[in-house]
């Protein structure tokens, strides 16, 4: 493509023009231009202009052009001026249009490698340690990528034939990821080429397939390879692991144990009755048949949730008709960027721009970050305590069920899609129209019913058969269950005998009966108030190579967390959990075990969970 002015100035008419600003100060080395150009209102969620008027943008594009222009066809430009810290907190202050608490500084840095080598793990000293990391998604990449870093001999065991661990196994129609793409990837490997705001399922798994081959991780994966059982040796300290790899018992033994099999990959089916009488088709929605079998057939889904409101839009034009069993209404939040493509302009600008993409990452992570936090928290003192928890919350209950209301015409629905619990009590669904316009198409219904019996011909639903040819399952994972299937005794007796649903942990990485092992994505670490899954895994796995440094320096066979670290943490956990929407007596989610308590998310700020991590401290393990 070749630059010119004319390109330029039509590309900049598609720029966030907070973060063209930020971009100015990279070219310019000069932050005092920001205080002579317009300045953004406060972020929220999805916008990203800062609420500028159309005059405020032109004097920002005025500025910017000539900058530009020397910099990218004059080359007459100075080298690109990367910050100091005073300066990063001035740009962070300016782009959110917010003053950014200042201990937020080195966590942002850090998380949109803003300074210098901020995202490397060195390497460490030599040794003979072999780790097996189990499982090759997201985090499973990102740990043999950090590994890889550290010169350590490991291996990955992959029970699929390929990689991408969720964005492999759910391939259902319009399944996509509900967070925003640019900064739902690695913080150090960025992709410009995203072609819509939120990625569907094939461009996702391209992402993380082309991580895995970047990082040359093909030669230690072991695919069509499921781990079954794994007991600690304490005479060797070590793991003597079992699996089944293609069909043949494998026994290998491995010094290290990284779990990378996160919370949602067993599906979660509901004890029906008859379940087995039905004769049509049946199967869970992370298990899509790669045929065509929707056409003109008379389909059931089976719950409401995020999977179920992907599916429906998606399938509902090629259905004779389309039945959902709804057990509660979700909450969703207005976001017209859903389905929407990424311009060619837009792509250049990130490709091409001086730290563009990274500011762009932080206008998009920073509104969705901890500031969303204290809105979630409880007040005793709130009248209104089963439809919202405090005035924000109600706040935000008024504004999505305004947003709800305005586009529904059928009236008969309002009763079943504004949900009766406060707003975030269960995963945040993003909106651009879709579920709603696909309710009321003639061919669809919603039911507010949970599904009991099934019969051979369908479903039987308030002592009426309802006949159906397919019966799709969105009913989500085995989240509560950690480590399920695989049999895992550290020395003390069965796992899963131990803790059920209920596990307890150190920062959702190290357990006190299991020696050698860590987590990633484990109890307590979910993310359903802010960031992205990605930034909780970078900080996990930055904490493992923390305790792997100090294992190799010391000489040490064998850790294991301490009981009383564990138990501490474990009640200051719970505490804050039981302060929660996610707690709150009229919501009933994944989020929950079988008790009802909440096992699978984290309650910590951010910068909490970050700064723990980041500062691993021998004294809470025996070695």
């Amino acid at each position: 493509m070749k630059i010119n002015k004319k390109y330029i100035d039509e590309a900049l008419n598609d720029a966030s023009f907070p973060v063209l600003a930020a971009t100015l100060v990279h070219i310019s080395g000069d932050t005092s231009l920001l205080e002579d150009l317009p300045k953004p209102k406060k972020a929220i969620l999805g916008e990203t202009q800062g609420f500028l008027t159309e005059n405020e943008k032109k004097i920002i594009k005025d500025k910017a052009i000539k900058l530009i222009n020397d910099f990218l066809i004059d080359s007459n430009h100075q080298e690109i001026y990367i910050p100091n810290e005073d300066d990063l907190h001035t740009i962070m202050n300016y782009v959110s249009g917010d003053v950014v608490p200042k201990e937020y500084v080195p966590m942002m840095s850090q998380e949109l490698n803003l300074l210098p080598l901020s995202h490397k793990s060195l390497s460490c000293d030599e040794n003979n340690l072999r780790v097996l990391v189990i499982g090759c998604g997201m985090s499973g990449i990102l740990s043999a990528i950090k590994l890889s870093e550290k010169n350590i001999s490991y291996k990955i065991y992959e029970k699929n034939q390929d990689v991408g661990g969720t964005w492999n196994d759910n391939s259902y129609p319009g399944s996509r990821v509900d967070i925003a793409n640019h900064f739902y990837c690695y913080s150090f490997e960025e992709n410009h080429e995203w072609s819509e705001y939120f990625s569907q399922q094939p461009e996702l798994k391209e992402y993380f397939n082309n991580c895995f081959i970047k990082y040359g991780l093909k030669d230690h994966v072991n695919f069509n390879t499921e781990v079954i059982a794994m007991d600690f040796n304490e005479d060797t300290a070590t793991w003597k692991v079992k699996s089944s790899q293609e069909d043949q018992i494998v026994y290998e033994e491995f010094d290290l144990v990284v779990s990378c099999v996160g919370q949602l990959n067993i599906p979660k089916i509901p004890n029906i009755k008859n379940f087995n009488k039905f004769k049509g088709e049946v199967f869970h929605s992370s298990k899509w048949p790669d045929k065509d079998i929707i056409s003109n057939k008379k389909v059931a889904i089976v719950g409401s949730g995020a999977s179920a409101f992907q599916i429906v839009p998606a399938i509902a034009p090629d259905c004779q008709e389309l039945t959902i069993f709804q057990r509660s209404a979700p909450w969703m939040f207005p976001n017209p960027d859903y389905h929407r493509k990424v311009s060619k302009e837009k792509k250049w600008l990130l490709k091409n721009l001086p730290y563009y993409s990274r500011w762009y990452r932080f206008l998009l992570f920073w509104p969705g970050s901890d500031q969303l936090l204290s809105s979630l928290i409880i007040d005793p003192n709130w009248d209104q305590h089963e439809s919202s928890i405090n005035q924000e919350n109600e706040y935000m209950r008024e504004l999505f069920t305004e947003a709800m209301l305005a586009q529904i015409s059928d009236h008969s629905l309002i009763k079943k899609v504004i949900p009766n619990y406060p707003p975030f009590g269960k995963r945040m669904l993003q909106d651009n129209g879709s579920w709603l316009e696909a309710l009321h198409r003639d061919n669809v219904i919603l039911l507010n019913e949970e599904v009991n019996c099934l019969h051979e011909g369908g479903i039987v639903s308030k002592d009426q058969l309802l006949e159906f040819d397919i019966i799709i399952f969105a009913t989500g994972f085995k989240a509560q269950e950690f480590f399920i299937p695989i049999k895992i005794n550290g020395g003390d007796g069965d796992f899963h005998s131990i803790y059920d649903d209920s596990p307890e942990s150190y920062l959702g990485i190290t357990f006190s009966n299991l020696p050698n092992f860590f987590a990633m994505y484990g109890p307590g670490t979910n993310l359903a108030h802010a960031g992205s899954i990605i930034f909780h895994s970078e900080c996990q796995i930055r904490y493992i190579c923390q305790a792997i440094d100090h294992l190799i320096k010391n000489n040490y066979s064998q850790i294991k967390v301490k009981q009383q670290v564990v138990k501490e943490y474990q009640s200051r956990l719970e505490e804050q959990l039981s302060k929660t929407v996610w707690q709150h007596p009229k919501v009933n989610s994944w989020y929950q075990n079988s008790q009802g308590k909440v096992v699978t998310t984290s309650p910590w700020r951010l910068l909490e969970y970050w700064n723990w991590t980041n500062n691993f401290n021998p004294e809470d393990y025996d070695f």
